[in-house]
């Protein structure tokens, strides 16, 4: 590794690092404050809404952080293939926002769970526009994270602090998903102007078989995409759906927590991916890996030991539904950070993209599985409580599963010979 890619790495890593510690760290500051405002009850159908929202983020995104970003890293010199990627994926994007939006909203007639409150729910789908709008994508191929931080981190420090402004009673709960939508909106818009200004990408129009094959070519990591985004949200989902309201907002509390930790290392792996597309380097892949999953396992260990201080501290009381929740969800943080060390940059950086699709369709399958089973056997479970911890088990069992399939792939591919210093 020259010392450019070297700088250029260390830079992602930090700007990637920096972003995702944001990103969940200011949640963890609102998360509380809102439950206190309004209710963990009317905070719950906001959570709903919010995760409801989430399927169809995927929708629009389309597994292009994933293929996107390798195709621009790959061709990053070639001026004329960028702006070529940039429009086709750009296009497909608006189309599935468009297509998202007539879904949605035939979503939320139908069903008497999303009545009540129809307005959180159209409010928090302009967050599905703005990351429509949001060329993470290219910005990660062409390996300047540095936008991508700077952007997150202006849009959401100033919509949160305008949420803790206006938020005062539970009669301005509106104010909550407006506030988090309109920073996806403004993301959005922004990162867009600096592609178009600084990189002078234009959306150019493509012949419709380009645009088609192009779709086509990604679905292979759409599928690994919602199926990797659907273990925990759709957990979420359906707590909500089953059980009262606030129960949701303990599970998410307790996800989100979980989901923070995960995000200050997910960030290395973002950065190493494109490097290692171009080049595959085992001491990047084997020193990375040592750093992560050592770090991992301490917090795992201080998590579970200091449940109820976290329950004081987010929830001002101890709550045993959230506490049996935390401590159940944190044994995904040594398993996920496995799992996702094998996958994209070690099984996809190698070229075996079959393999890593599979391994998170497979896993999503079994989730599913146990999914269905804790929701044909909820009415007997004897409390919500127990229930509650049944879901959190189907995450373990299912990633679990990944992380198993995975090292399988790892050895029958005689990489693990590969990994050596």
């Amino acid at each position: 590794m020259n010392k450019l890619a070297k700088k250029r790495l260390i830079g992602n890593i930090t700007s990637l690092t920096i972003l995702q510690i944001f990103n969940y760290a200011l949640p963890l500051l609102l998360i509380p404050y809102l439950i206190s405002i309004l209710s963990a009850k009317l905070y719950g159908e906001i959570i709903l809404a919010q995760t409801l929202v989430l399927y169809f983020i995927v929708l629009v995104d389309y597994g292009f952080t994933l293929s996107a970003t390798r195709d621009i890293a790959v061709n990053r010199d070639n001026k004329e293939k960028l702006s070529e990627i940039f429009s086709l994926v750009m296009t497909i994007k608006l189309f599935l926002l468009l297509v998202s939006f007539v879904v949605f909203v035939l979503i939320v007639s139908l069903f008497d769970k999303f009545n009540n409150y129809q307005e959180i729910y159209y409010i928090c789908f302009i967050a599905v526009i703005g990351q429509a709008l949001f060329p993470i994508w290219y910005f990660q191929g062409i390996e300047d994270m540095k936008y991508i931080t700077i952007i997150n981190i202006s849009c959401k420090t100033f919509f949160t602090i305008l949420t803790f402004i206006f938020v005062q009673s539970e009669s301005d709960f509106i104010y909550a998903p407006l506030f988090y939508s309109l920073g996806f909106l403004l993301a959005g818009i922004w990162s867009l102007y600096i592609v178009y200004t600084k990189y002078n990408e234009k959306i150019i129009k493509q012949p419709i078989t380009n645009v088609i094959n192009y779709f086509l070519d990604s679905t292979q990591y759409f599928w690994s995409r919602i199926s990797s985004i659907g273990y925990s949200n759709t957990n979420t989902f359906l707590v909500g759906i089953i059980l009262p309201s606030q129960y949701i907002t303990y599970y998410y509390l307790a996800d989100k927590i979980v989901t923070v930790i995960l995000s200050i290392f997910s960030p290395i792996q973002q950065a190493i991916y494109p490097y290692l597309s171009n080049k595959f380097n085992n001491k990047v892949f084997i020193y990375s890996s040592i750093l992560i999953i050592s770090s991992s396992v301490l917090i795992t260990v201080l998590i579970i030991v200091l449940d109820s201080f976290i329950s004081q501290i987010l929830l001002k009381e101890i709550v045993s539904s959230f506490i049996n929740t935390l401590n159940i969800l944190a044994y995904l943080i040594p398993v996920s950070i496995v799992y996702v060390l094998l996958g994209a940059p070690l099984l996809l950086a190698k070229g075996y993209i079959k393999e890593f699709n599979n391994s998170i369709i497979y896993g999503f399958a079994v989730h599913l599985f146990l999914l269905m089973l804790v929701y044909l056997y909820s009415t007997e479970i004897d409390t919500s409580e127990n229930l509650l911890s049944l879901f959190a088990y189907t995450l373990i069992v299912s990633k679990l599963f990944v992380l198993l399939l995975r090292m399988y792939y790892v050895y029958i591919h005689n990489l693990h010979k590969e990994l050596i210093l």
